[in-house]
């Protein structure tokens, strides 16, 4: 991390007689890799929000950190300035705040506002999972009449991947999980007899919210109407569901509005896209060391080619 900062900061990346010039505009990872990096605490602990100060509590009835609605209404956002403050100060043996000490993304990124949250780990393989197992768990929805009419669906040819029941739902993928909650939930959850309205209320505003979000071209009032949306979630997770599901990522998503703003929609700031070229860029290494160089300067290479013969 501290060699590829210190090339951002040059400017370039040399590669034998190419020079590669980059610009660091934001850092994109899932929370282990991310509060790594960042130096700062991981988000199962007291300050786990690299957005906010909030302040865990700790259930010992569950063992899990949650984020009471009460303390996220008591926490105010981070800055710059007092990130920069907090990591001159803090270190790994007494963090302040969730900030371990510096890190080397400030080189070269405004933290914390350029490392935005992982959409693709917080809304789909986070919260949705979450929240549609927990309802399965509790046998508050009908798993085998809305599995049934999951797999009766049709879908155009657009959607590479025909839903599957929840027979094989610990294997669905985020893409499942983010058409389900999008396209599926809704039509499944009102066809559902004995469903509870709280429970069908729950998901419409959910999945309303991260839709507005999704729009190509989202408007300063649908961000508005998307932010009260999950706030009536999270209100509705803490009211129905209990304590226990208001954990980081229920808490992180009422965040996401002020995301959109600065980055645009959801699906700019997902890992998506990159965990889909892993296997492309696996196969660049050849040898034991300089991975990470060998798969940019054997990228370069295609690309170049590419250009020229273009």
């Amino acid at each position: 991390m501290r060699c590829l900062t210190d090339q951002i900061m040059a400017d370039n990346i040399k590669l034998k007689s190419s020079i590669v010039r980059i610009k660091g505009v934001n850092f994109l990872a899932d929370l282990p890799a991310k509060a790594s990096c960042a130096n700062m605490s991981q988000f199962n602990g007291y300050h786990g929000c690299s957005i906010c100060d909030i302040r865990g509590y700790f259930s010992k009835r569950n063992h899990k950190m949650t984020s009471p609605l009460h303390q996220q209404n008591q926490s105010s956002l981070r800055t710059p300035v007092v990130h920069d403050f907090l990591a001159s100060e803090g270190s790994s043996q007494k963090p302040i705040i969730g900030v371990k000490g510096t890190s080397h993304l400030q080189k070269v990124l405004q933290m914390p506002i350029d490392i935005p949250l992982d959409t693709m780990h917080l809304v789909y393989l986070g919260m949705t999972k979450r929240l549609f197992l927990h309802l399965m768990q509790k046998r508050l929805i009908d798993i085998e009449h809305t599995s049934y009419i999951l797999t009766s669906i049709k879908v155009p040819i657009s959607i590479r991947r025909k839903p599957r029941g929840f027979d094989f739902v610990q294997h669905w993928k985020a893409m499942e999980w983010k058409y389900f909650l999008l396209y599926y939930s809704v039509i499944c959850l009102h066809d559902t007899t004995e469903i509870q309205e709280e429970i069908l209320l729950m998901v419409i505003l959910f999945s309303t919210a991260i839709y507005l979000l999704s729009s190509a071209n989202v408007s300063e009032a649908e961000i508005s109407s998307a932010k009260r949306l999950l706030l009536l979630f999270q209100q509705m997770v803490s009211r129905y569901l209990g304590k226990e599901l208001m954990v980081y990522n229920t808490h992180a998503l009422i965040h996401l509005p002020d995301q959109v703003k600065l980055f645009g929609p959801l699906w700019v700031t997902s890992v998506s896209m990159f965990e889909s070229a892993f296997g492309i860029f696996k196969s660049f290494v050849k040898g034991s060391r300089n991975e990470a160089t060998q798969m940019i300067a054997r990228f370069i290479k295609i690309f170049t080619r590419w250009i020229i013969r273009e």
